[in-house]
């Protein structure tokens, strides 16, 4: 990671070694949605194969495999101090929010 990678830690807003901890994340974010007409299809498949225990590996192989969630957006990415990554409780959903707020100011 280059010098112009790094940033304050999203939650603490402190430089991400401000412990002295020489470990930090990198957290990436990308919300997904479902896609129900491939998962409705691929369920179909499975009960065509009889339902049982081999019937999802024999529909995987036998199927389109077709993606059963698509991204929503771009990924994003942030960074967390050692002392954040340990001791919050923050949603992901909020850590997002703070990640796209600080784009925009």
């Amino acid at each position: 990671m280059k010098r112009n990678q790094i940033e304050n830690c999203i939650i603490c807003d402190k430089g991400i070694a401000h412990n002295g901890q020489i470990f930090f994340y990198e957290l990436k974010i990308q919300q997904h949605g479902l896609d129900r007409v491939a998962i409705q299809q691929q369920a179909g498949l499975e009960m065509y194969f009889g339902g049982g225990p081999g019937a999802t590996q024999l529909a995987d192989v036998m199927g389109p495999n077709t993606d059963i969630s698509k991204p929503i957006g771009d990924e994003i990415r942030t960074l967390i101090c050692m002392d954040c990554a340990c001791d919050n409780d923050l949603p992901i959903a909020v850590i997002e929010e703070r990640i796209i707020n600080r784009k925009d100011n």
